[in-house]
């Protein structure tokens, strides 16, 4: 299988550095960790800490992961990349961030610098979608541009369940734990998504709310978000 070239880790570079306008910072604390996002202005750091209001069960879900856990990270839309730093400072993961989003590739790129984990996050700039129309995770796993996942975070407005069936081979792995999915599927999307990964061996976790309205799962007791 050969990738395209930008399916390549992104190039960190001074120029990149500073390409994600900082006008304003928001500094996150939860259990003596600190995360500090760089915003492109006070109104971008308000609806920020707005969302992070709502983001109990994925930032539950990542302190659940093991110290030095390797996640794959797909984050579809505009972003600044908390989870992928949450993760690094918080369980000193090492992150493989998917984003194909320029300006958040960028942030997430400038915010991991800022909390001193650039070396734990690698960024690839790609768009997935199923490998049929597009890149996908297992063609990624497959070329060895990441690992085989064991934890695994898709946050997609749209093609989540798309992006999923690009991972199949992923997910079905035995090394496979854990997948936080936040998908803007309808209700019957979600459920047709949670019944196709029940095919996989994932099931919801009810400590999460059951595969409805914010949950997890896998063999090991994965994960589910929507």
């Amino acid at each position: 299988l050969v990738l395209p070239d930008h399916a390549a880790p992104a190039q960190r570079s001074n120029a990149e550095l500073m390409s994600a306008p900082v006008d304003a910072q928001l500094v996150f604390k939860r259990r003596g960790v600190r995360v500090v996002l760089g915003l492109a202005s006070d109104e971008n750091a308000q609806q920020m800490q707005s969302g992070l209001g709502h983001e109990s069960q994925a930032i539950g879900w990542l302190d659940a992961l093991p110290l030095g856990a390797t996640l794959v990270d797909v984050d579809v839309g505009a972003g600044a990349g908390f989870h992928a730093a949450y993760a690094a400072v918080a369980r000193k993961a090492t992150v493989h961030a998917i984003q194909a989003d320029a300006q958040s590739r960028a942030a997430l790129t400038a915010n991991a610098a800022a909390n001193q984990v650039a070396n734990q996050i690698t960024v690839f700039p790609l768009a997935l979608i199923d490998g049929t129309h597009g890149l996908c995770i297992d063609q990624l796993v497959a070329a060895g541009s990441i690992p085989q996942p064991r934890f695994m975070r898709l946050d997609a407005a749209d093609r989540g369940s798309e992006i999923l069936r690009g991972a199949t081979s992923a997910l079905s792995s035995p090394r496979f734990a854990s997948l936080l999915v936040k998908c803007g599927d309808d209700a019957a999307g979600r459920t047709q998504t949670i019944q196709w990964l029940g095919t996989l061996g994932l099931l919801p976790d009810d400590k999460l709310g059951g595969g409805q309205q914010g949950n997890a799962a896998s063999s090991e007791g994965p994960y589910i978000t929507f």
